[in-house]
């Protein structure tokens, strides 16, 4: 990632991912728990609806410190932007019905955490990230065990396809990228 910006702060290096991405796709964003990010992103962007999936049940197992059903909300949804829709359950369950639904994705947020989370979404709409989508991973190194998670879901899919990135900001242990299809 030599090229990319490095922010301090939690909220300006959000706004520059979600700023970069293009307007005619798909808004997704994996895992939502609070709705603080989902409801950001529906701010800045108020023309555009923004789907958010989370079971609202925590994580489905353990993850780096933390256990399973971490971040359990006990099913409630929080309090979200009208331009949001939410889509409540597994990732498994609730992305092949939407898959059906979209024709591209141009900002997709990977907040899930965990592997198997995360290769679900790959797996399953991978193909429909356009060309200069934004993918935005919360959770992507810089901490114990990253190798084995939301970074190795997104290394093995870029590793069956021919897709390339442009690594362009990170936070922490966060980080940001332009997918090129090539």
């Amino acid at each position: 990632m030599p090229d990319a910006l490095i922010f301090q702060q939690y909220e300006p290096f959000l706004a520059h991912c979600i700023d970069k991405a293009p307007r005619d796709g798909a808004h997704c964003e994996f895992g939502v728990f609070s709705g603080y990010t989902i409801n950001f992103c529906a701010d800045r962007r108020p023309d555009v609806r923004i789907d958010g999936f989370d079971s609202f049940e925590g994580l489905p197992e353990e993850w780096s410190g933390y256990a399973a059903f971490d971040f359990d909300r006990k099913g409630k949804t929080p309090e979200v932007r009208s331009n949001v829709k939410l889509h409540v359950g597994w990732f498994d369950a609730t992305i092949p019905p939407y898959r059906s639904t979209i024709d591209k994705i141009a900002y997709l947020h990977v907040d899930c955490d965990i592997y198997s989370s995360t290769a679900c979404i790959f797996d399953n709409l991978g193909d429909k990230l356009m060309d200069g989508a934004v993918i935005l991973f919360d959770e992507y190194f810089c901490y114990p065990g990253f190798e084995a998670h939301e970074y190795k879901a997104f290394a093995e899919y870029l590793a069956r396809t021919s897709k390339k990135v442009e690594w362009f900001a990170c936070c922490g242990q966060r980080a940001a990228c332009l997918i090129r299809n090539q």
